[in-house]
């Protein structure tokens, strides 16, 4: 039993890792129909900590479109093509300058 703790406790560790934030050049956003990564990259940008945002991501493979079930209804609701177009528009409604955004759809 203790030697399964020690396991449990190592991959704790491992999993929950904190690093101190540090600045960097350029942040890629996934591709998601849910605005909390962007948001977090906007804040980061405002503090100073990233120059660049990369919002990436076309649509769904199943669908073949931006699934906006997500955002249908809340103050991120739009018509958009892709989920880099989308990503655009909450980094822009958080404060990133559209020169400072780079799209890969």
């Amino acid at each position: 039993m203790k030697n399964l703790m020690n396991i449990k406790d190592a991959i704790t560790s491992f999993i929950f890792l904190e690093d101190e934030i540090t600045a960097s050049d350029v942040a890629i956003i996934p591709g998601s129909s849910k605005p909390e990564v962007c948001i977090a990259a906007a804040e980061l940008y405002k503090k100073g900590l990233i120059k660049k945002v990369v919002a990436t991501g076309k649509y769904s493979v199943k669908s073949g479109v931006f699934n906006s079930g997500y955002i249908k209804g809340t103050e991120f609701d739009g018509n958009f093509d892709t989920e880099a177009e989308f990503e655009k528009s909450v980094l822009l409604k958080y404060g990133v300058k559209e020169e400072d955004i780079i799209l890969e759809d």
